[in-house]
């Protein structure tokens, strides 16, 4: 933002320009996310350290079954969209990609006298 070195090389249209609205956004917006990290931190350690009657009533509160029911769905959700529909598309991605392209099409331009 404050040095020309790159010139026009890297072009940014105007109405993309961030960086100028954050140079004039008041410093407590800016310090607010590592406010709020260690507020949660600290408060997770205190009531993991001191609180743990406190977490399991929760835990064992209709609410807190709820919670957990949904929590641990959502891991599932993503157990199944990992080991079946990204597992499909990286098998897919390896065969058709480097087995046929890199390793076939591109062997035969690259070294035709051994065909």
């Amino acid at each position: 933002m404050g040095t020309d070195f790159w010139g026009n090389s890297v072009y940014i249209l105007p109405e993309n320009m961030n960086m100028i609205d954050a140079e004039f956004i008041e410093h407590s917006y800016k310090v607010l996310p590592v406010i709020l990290s260690l507020c949660g931190a600290s408060s997770s350690f205190l009531l993991y350290t001191f609180g743990s009657k406190i977490i399991f009533q929760f835990k064992v509160s209709t609410l807190g079954k709820k919670i957990y029911s949904f929590l641990n769905k959502k891991w599932f959700f993503d157990k199944v969209y990992n080991e079946h529909i990204g597992q499909f598309f990286f098998r897919f991605g390896y065969n058709v990609s480097y087995k046929i392209i890199d390793r076939g099409i591109i062997e035969m331009f690259a070294y035709p006298y051994f065909f």
